[in-house]
């Protein structure tokens, strides 16, 4: 909006404060260029451009990193209802706290 940040600070004064700071925040921006370039929210300025090397979308410096896909073996026995623990095929108690397995 072409303000300082030091506006901030206008919220330390009670309702006041925060209603200026609340105006602020919800204006619109300024027309034309600033530090950060062209105001790409108004068609006349867009038409300007940005210098090439700010030009987006930016090229990946890398290419993506292509995993294999991950072979997870099936559990073998059950589960504990209690603590979840995983027990062999057909055991009548859990190992680790001693729940019947149902």
């Amino acid at each position: 909006t072409g303000r300082s940040g030091w506006w901030i600070f206008i919220s330390m004064i009670p309702l006041v404060g925060e209603l200026i700071l609340l105006f602020i925040l919800l204006s619109d921006s300024q027309q034309g260029n600033n530090q950060y370039g062209p105001n790409p929210k108004y068609p006349g300025m867009a038409q300007v451009g940005y210098p090439p090397q700010y030009a987006a979308p930016y090229p990946a410096p890398y290419p993506p990193v292509q995993y294999p896909p991950q072979q997870v073996p099936p559990p073998q026995g059950a589960f504990c209802p209690r603590c979840g623990g995983q027990n062999a095929a057909g055991a009548g108690f859990c190992q680790n706290c001693g729940t019947r397995m149902g």
